[in-house]
């Protein structure tokens, strides 16, 4: 039980503290005809669809398109963080979605053919399932995007206690090597980017920003957004390989730079690196910064309402 005195600082303080967590009541069969009625909207096909009256703490939600090499590392390391994973499989052709008949996926669905990547309505899409789901959060990662393990109890931490509505994670991208990250990467603070990826569920939520390609993935306006020490590497720029494919790809999906004003960064000969060892910190100095961060944004906005 919590008891909040009578006086008005009080009341103040447990309006804003104290969130209520409203799960979705719909039967799994109302649900399972909801998730058909998305389907169709969006031209996917149901793989897999199970344990939908399920009440979880997290979500995975996440999108692949030949991928097969990162699916099954990727879903161990989500299974430290998350209860269940929803995938989207966009018309792979390399058997990815074959790696994804596993227990902790709970939601499989399928494009049979990608004739044109559209980042935007795949995550709508996986939005919309989000609201149909009963989860207090939503974690939204890539297939080649890893969470350190060494975060977990960190993490935990946020899911149980945090009051932030929406949390950005430290990101980093691996360059040349597993052990190293490059430190000028365009709009980071050498090398480091703080990159929105959990979302606290709420009962409406359509992305605010309206591009094919490199948006933030933000559902709704909120003053509640902390940032978090853990740390999320992407693992798709390791090798001059891997930078060159992923150069080309966006030059033909975005030919005139309309979705970011440069791709050249992904191509540059030599760049300065960093090893990755440098960044990572012990758990109780991620777990007391995170709790500082939290402290700030709540005498932020006790200072807005008073």
């Amino acid at each position: 039980m919590i008891i909040i005195f009578d006086v008005p600082i009080f009341r103040k303080i447990s309006q804003i503290c104290i969130f209520p967590f409203q799960l979705n009541k719909m039967t799994a069969s109302t649900k399972l005809k909801d998730l058909d009625r998305i389907c169709r909207a969006y031209g996917v096909n149901i793989v897999k669809a199970d344990d939908l009256d399920g009440k979880y703490s997290c979500i995975l939600f996440t999108q692949a398109y030949n991928e097969r090499q990162h699916a099954r590392d990727f879903l161990e390391n989500v299974s430290h963080f998350t209860d269940k994973v929803i995938i989207l499989d966009d018309g792979s052709t390399d058997g990815t979605g074959e790696e994804f008949m596993d227990d902790r996926v709970m939601i499989h669905l399928r494009r049979e053919e990608n004739s044109n990547f559209d980042d935007y309505s795949n995550r709508s899409l996986l939005i919309e399932l989000g609201i149909l789901v009963n989860t207090r959060w939503m974690l939204f990662l890539d297939l080649d995007e890893r969470i350190d393990p060494s975060y977990s109890k960190v993490f935990r931490w946020l899911l149980n206690f945090s009051r932030a509505d929406q949390v950005k994670f430290r990101y980093v991208h691996l360059w040349n090597s597993p052990e190293q990250y490059r430190t000028d990467y365009p709009h980071s603070i050498k090398g480091v980017q703080y990159r929105l990826r959990m979302i606290r569920k709420k009962g409406k939520m359509e992305l605010l920003e309206n591009k094919r390609l490199h948006f933030e993935l933000q559902p709704y306006k909120t003053d509640w957004e902390m940032k978090t020490q853990v740390l999320i590497a992407h693992l798709g720029s390791i090798s001059p390989e891997d930078r060159k494919r992923r150069y080309e790809n966006y030059k033909t999906l975005d030919p005139d730079n309309r979705c970011q004003s440069s791709y050249e960064h992904l191509i540059a000969g030599d760049t300065p690196v960093n090893n990755l060892s440098e960044l990572k910190k012990t758990t109780w100095k991620v777990a007391v910064e995170d709790i500082k961060s939290c402290l700030y944004m709540l005498i932020g906005l006790l200072k807005k309402q008073f």
